[in-house]
C-alpha cells in the first residue's frame, strides 16, 4: 500500500514511517522544508500525482505554551492544514487518520473520557486541535485518534528532561495534580498501523493503560533507574504556565481495544521498555 505520512520527521511519525516500511508499504514522508502543508495547491498536486491509498496526519504545533502567543500559526498548522488534507483525501477516496489530543477536553471529569464525550478545550492548542478534528470529520473516511503524554526515543520528552535535570539539580518538584496516562510512541505506532484495513471510521483513544500523575510517572522511572536525586510532589499553581493544562485527561480505551482487537500495555510496562531501549546518551 502507498501511504502518506505528514510531520514525518517528528517523534511519532518517524517511528511510524519506519514501521510502515518494515511492513513492506511504500511511504510518502511529508515534512518541512520540502512540503509545507499550508501550501494547499503544492501539496494537492504532489499527493494527486502520487495517489496515496491512506494518509496519516501527524503534523502539529505541539508546543502548548507557544500556541498561546502564536495563535494564527497554531490554527494554520493544527486546523487549516488538517482541513486541506481532508479535502485531498476526499478527492483521492483515501482514508485519513488525524492524530489528536487529550487537550480537547476541559479536564473536569471524574472518569475516563469516552471518544463521544463533548469537547471543551481550555487552551489555544486544544481549541485548534478540536477545530482540526471538526475539519477532518468532513471526510467520510476518517479516523481521529486522540492520545496524551507522548514520549519516545526520537524527540524531546518528559522522561529525558527529568533525567537531565536530575544530573544538575539537588532536588526536583513534579506536578501531582494533573492526572492522565503516559503513552510510549512505539506502542502507539503498533496500534496506528492496525487502522490501515479498518473500516469502522470515527474517533478513537490511545494511551498506555492505567493512569497516574506526572509525579507518579517520574517516581516510577526514578525507582527503575535508582536515581538518588530527591523528588517532591507539587501543585500546578506552583509552576504557572501560559497554557492551562487539563487536570484530568484519562482517555477511555474500550472502543480502541474492541475494534482493533488488542490489549494495550500498561504505562508501567511501557516505561520499562522505553528505558531499556535508551542509548547511554539519552535520546537517540
Amino acid at each position: 500500500m502507498k501511504i502518506a505520512v505528514t510531520g514525518a520527521r517528528g517523534m511519532l511519525a518517524s517511528v511510524l514511517v519506519r514501521k510502515l516500511l518494515s511492513l513492506g508499504h511504500a511511504v510518502l514522508p511529508l515534512d518541512l522544508p520540502e512540503h509545507d502543508l499550508l501550501q494547499l495547491a503544492a501539496v494537492k498536486n504532489y499527493l494527486t500525482a502520487e495517489r496515496p491509498e491512506f494518509i496519516y496526519n501527524c503534523a502539529a504545533l505541539t508546543d502548548v505554551d507557544l500556541c498561546e502567543t502564536e495563535v494564527e500559526k497554531a490554527r494554520a498548522i493544527n486546523a487549516l492544514a488538517a482541513g486541506n488534507l481532508a479535502e485531498i483525501a476526499v478527492a483521492l477516496d483515501a482514508p485519513i487518520l488525524q492524530i489528536s489530543t487529550d487537550y480537547v477536553f476541559a479536564g473536569d471529569a471524574d472518569r475516563p473520557y469516552l471518544p463521544s464525550a463533548p469537547t471543551a478545550p481550555l487552551s489555544v492548542y486544544g481549541q485548534t486541535k478540536a477545530e482540526g478534528e471538526r475539519l477532518i470529520s468532513q471526510a467520510p473516511k476518517h479516523f481521529i485518534v486522540r492520545t496524551a503524554w507522548l514520549y519516545g526515543h526520537n524527540g524531546k520528552n518528559f522522561v529525558e528532561t527529568m533525567l537531565k535535570q536530575a544530573q544538575v539539580r539537588p532536588s526536583l518538584q513534579v506536578v501531582d495534580d494533573q492526572r492522565g496516562a503516559p503513552t510510549f510512541v512505539d506502542d502507539f505506532v503498533e496500534a496506528l498501523v492496525l487502522f490501515l484495513p479498518c473500516r469502522e471510521y470515527g474517533i478513537y483513544h490511545f494511551t498506555n493503560s492505567g493512569e497516574t500523575t506526572w509525579y507518579g510517572f517520574a517516581q516510577e522511572f526514578w525507582a527503575i533507574l535508582g536515581i538518588p536525586t530527591p523528588l517532591y510532589p507539587c501543585a500546578t499553581r506552583e509552576f504557572p504556565r501560559p497554557a492551562p493544562r487539563p487536570a484530568y485527561s484519562v482517555l477511555d480505551l474500550t472502543k480502541t481495544q474492541s475494534v482493533l482487537k488488542i490489549e494495550i500495555p500498561s504505562w508501567q510496562d511501557a516505561i520499562r521498555r522505553y528505558l531499556s531501549g535508551r542509548n547511554p546518551a539519552g535520546v537517540r
